[in-house]
């Protein structure tokens, strides 16, 4: 019986230790660290797969883009132009813009590109615009000056000088000379306003002030700024 007992004990000790120690065998920290770091190494490649696609679709639109434009391109001429945009303040010549519309078909240039000829010329015709203005009124600013340091009828008196000259402009001057005078800045040259201003002076203190009497005959006063007519 003893015996019996003995043998008994020793398997149920075995069994029961080496239960234990397979419990310890399935907690492995080790293998599971390992598991993780494939995942990364997954992530990693993914991330590269998804670089190259996002290139090749770029690489792919921009083949679809440049195959677009050949064709246009190939395509040439339309039968018939479509209205030129013009920017706002530009007048469209129709007569021109026909003429240019036959060049530009003798040339294939698409819409697009006879467009942009018109662009281009618009922009230069502004430009030029610009310089122009810029210039007239760089013009004016220095015609003003000189007349107003002239030393015959600049100075102190300047405003009163430019009064005589004017008083002989509205006695002798028509409607479409005054205008004349406003729309090119004439009126602001010193030597005009230096013969305006000895005209003024040469009809007198009676026609600049019309409470005095003259006695000159107005065809004669007339005759200072035009001459008598030949006979």
């Amino acid at each position: 019986m003893a015996d019996e007992t003995g043998e008994g004990t020793g398997e149920g000790t075995g069994e029961g230790t080496g239960e234990g120690t397979g419990t310890g065998e399935g907690t492995g920290t080790g293998e599971g660290t390992g598991e993780g770091t494939g995942t990364g190494e997954g992530t990693g490649e993914g991330t590269l797969a998804t670089d190259k696609a996002v290139a090749d679709k770029a690489a792919a639109d921009k083949a679809v883009a440049d195959k677009a434009a050949a064709d246009k391109a190939a395509a040439g001429a339309p039968e018939a132009y479509e209205d030129f945009t013009l920017p706002e303040g530009i007048e469209a010549d129709a007569d021109l813009l026909g003429k240019y519309s036959e060049v530009a078909r003798e040339l294939n240039l698409t819409q697009e590109n006879a467009q942009k000829i018109v662009d281009l010329q618009a922009q230069y015709m502004k430009d030029a615009a610009d310089a122009s203005q810029k210039s007239w009124e760089t013009t004016q600013e220095e015609w003003v000056k000189a007349a107003s340091d002239d030393k015959e009828i600049g100075g102190e008196k300047f405003e009163e000088n430019l009064a005589v000259a004017k008083t002989a402009i509205d006695t002798f001057g028509t409607p479409k000379l005054k205008q004349m005078l406003d729309n090119t800045g004439t009126g602001n040259h010193v030597e005009f306003l230096r013969f305006f201003h000895r005209v003024g002076l040469a009809i007198g203190d009676d026609k600049l002030h019309p409470g005095h009497q003259n006695s000159a005959d107005p065809k004669d006063r007339a005759d200072i700024l035009f001459g008598k007519p030949e006979k």
